[in-house]
């Protein structure tokens, strides 16, 4: 389930919240599919900066092994909220086959094992 790559990006300790859902129907490229999709906050630190390179770096090793997602910062218009305190982040995720579920969490498992192997290593954190 989606849920299992929204636990994936909580893991991080620079994530402030998260929140997930699907299906959106992927009409545009004519699958059908549904696209499942992870909103998330970013703590204003350097823990929050790095956060948001190491995933965004998951994203483009994804996207570079064939798979269909994007990574896209979002916001509201600043008079709707405080302004800086607008800012989101959106993985959608473009499942290639009609069971989206098992593709969900070899994402997530991809994630956490990224997080893993890497995170501590390359920038000196624990995960929460």
């Amino acid at each position: 389930m989606i849920e299992a790559i929204e636990q994936a990006i909580k893991n991080f300790a620079g994530v402030t919240w998260a929140t997930s859902g699907y299906p959106v129907r992927d009409e545009e490229q004519g699958t059908g599919l549904n696209i499942g999709w992870v909103k998330f906050t970013i703590e204003r630190s350097e823990l929050g900066w790095n956060t948001l390179e190491f995933l965004a770096w998951i994203c483009t090793d994804l996207t570079n092994g064939g798979e269909r997602v994007e990574f896209v910062p979002i916001s509201a218009p600043p008079y709707l909220n405080n302004p800086g305190d607008c800012l989101c982040f959106v993985l959608e995720v473009h499942p290639q086959v009609s069971n989206t579920e098992p593709f969900f969490a070899q994402v997530a498992r991809f994630i956490d094992a990224c997080r893993d192997q890497y995170w501590q290593a390359s920038y000196g954190v624990v995960s929460a």
